[in-house]
């Protein structure tokens, strides 16, 4: 754009946009050469192993096709006792020594991750334990 064309209405929002930037805080940085970010207080996804993520989205597929997506969390959500028993289930039956499930030849680990994340979502969207 040419100075020789600016519209008094585009220099007073020249002048605005200036003024705001001489406004604005700076930004006092150690080392101009370094990024700066602070995510100390949000969770680190990276934290959670993709095998479990991967084992829990194959046993979560596996529900898909047996039942249907999201299948829990029709009507009034599934019942979480329903969610935890299943849960336990896998769980004694690998500490048992059983590694795989009968049915779906899946690893009662993956079943366990996927019941976890049913019971999260059930729970997150206000689900509460019966009585």
């Amino acid at each position: 754009m040419s100075l020789d064309n600016i519209t008094t209405e585009q220099w007073d929002s020249m002048s605005y946009v200036q003024n705001k930037e001489q406004d604005m805080p700076s930004i006092d940085t150690k080392d101009s050469t370094t990024w700066v970010r602070d995510n100390s207080a949000k969770p680190d996804p990276t934290l959670v192993c993709p095998e479990m993520i991967l084992g829990a989205a194959r046993a979560l597929t596996y529900g898909c096709q047996k039942y249907s997506r999201n299948n829990f969390l029709k009507g009034d959500g599934m019942p979480l006792e329903v969610v935890l028993a299943s849960m336990q289930r896998h769980l004694l039956a690998y500490q048992a020594g059983e590694d795989h499930d009968d049915e779906s030849g899946l690893s009662h680990l993956d079943h366990v991750g996927a019941n976890l994340s049913m019971l999260v979502a059930l729970v997150e969207s206000g689900k509460k334990r019966e009585q």
